[in-house]
């Protein structure tokens, strides 16, 4: 999932955060990390750190519908930090 700072609502993003706790969904798991392309800040949302990407695309299988609803994709780090150094 990938938030932009210039639209970024703190109010909505913490109350986001309280309604999938609500729903049994561990938030600790979310790792957070920013990027900035043409000036804009953006941040992606990481949830979990899996062996391999079909391990991912396992438990992709068995989030809960309100994290499966949001199209998750299995990303490398290898793949986010090309993303963060090239922005």
């Amino acid at each position: 999932m990938m938030i932009s700072s210039k639209n970024f609502n703190g109010e909505a993003y913490y109350s986001y955060l309280d309604t999938l706790e609500s729903k049994k969904i561990d938030v600790s798991k979310f790792r957070i990390y920013q990027i900035s392309s043409n000036g804009s800040v953006e941040f992606g949302v990481i949830y979990g750190v899996y062996e391999s990407r079909r391990e991912a695309y396992q438990y992709i299988q068995q989030l809960p519908e309100a994290l499966k609803s949001r199209g998750p994709i299995p990303r490398t780090i290898g793949g986010i930090w090309n993303e963060i150094n090239n922005r």
